[in-house]
């Protein structure tokens, strides 16, 4: 894996990288990766990315497909009419460094945000127990308190549970609770600025957890945000990077 900020791949509600509005039942588009998002142009081989489903007219699913293959009957995220729904996606890129996004339903808006991608020279996985690092109930990891607009967590992870200082990335399980208001809860890099992608996608009354793989940033921990409400953020260790 290469690490990279945060950074969005496309946005059907604006256009972004890829052509503006909802997607229809089982019409493909192709997406160019390769030199967009912090991957290069050439050399990557897969990407990893945080997909959404969002403003969904019916029940149904997206996927993500290497362009040039046929699509097979998997899916990468589920919804219901009416639902936001992340998920983390691993994708081969295809054809021209292209992914093809399609899905069932009759109709729906998508957004992907690129964490890293996959390369001959990138650093390794080192799986982990799993184990609590941060919860906001509690005081674990931080302060008791929830993450809202005035407040946001650094959550050290270099040193912590096992993983070493000079790990380069981390494998998390975000989840959110205790929601007071619709926002999205952002992981990143300490130290770099705020970019408008999303792990989580908030509810209030819901719970709703995803897994995070993120570069570690400023003395190997990573920003946890939440703009508007408050929520209470659970994250358990899954895995680290190392060159």
């Amino acid at each position: 894996l290469v690490p990279v900020v945060p950074s969005r791949l496309f946005d059907t509600r604006t256009g972004e990288g890829i052509r503006k509005g909802k997607l229809r039942h089982k019409q493909p588009i192709d997406v160019k990766v390769a030199g967009r998002a912090g991957v290069p142009a050439s050399g990557a081989t897969a990407v990893v990315l945080n997909l959404t489903a969002t403003q969904t007219e019916s029940p149904g699913y997206l996927r993500m497909t290497p362009t040039g293959q046929p699509a097979a009957s998997t899916s990468n995220v589920n919804f219901f009419a009416g639902d936001t729904v992340p998920n983390l996606v691993i994708c081969r890129l295809g054809s021209g460094g292209r992914i093809t996004i399609d899905g069932a339903g009759e109709g729906m808006h998508a957004l992907a945000d690129v964490f890293g991608y996959f390369g001959d020279d990138g650093d390794l996985l080192r799986a982990t127990p799993p184990q609590r690092l941060l919860d906001t109930r509690i005081g674990l990891g931080s302060e008791q308190a929830a993450i809202g607009p005035d407040r946001s967590v650094r959550l050290a992870v270099a040193g912590a549970g096992g993983v070493p200082p000079e790990a380069t990335a981390v494998v998390l399980n975000v989840a959110a609770t205790n929601v007071s208001a619709p926002s999205f809860v952002s992981v990143r890099p300490a130290g770099e600025p705020a970019t408008g992608t999303s792990n989580l996608n908030l509810v209030p009354g819901q719970t709703i957890a995803n897994l995070v793989v993120c570069r570690l940033g400023e003395q190997g921990a990573v920003e946890i945000s939440n703009p508007r409400g408050n929520c209470d953020v659970l994250a358990d260790l899954f895995g680290y990077f190392v060159e």
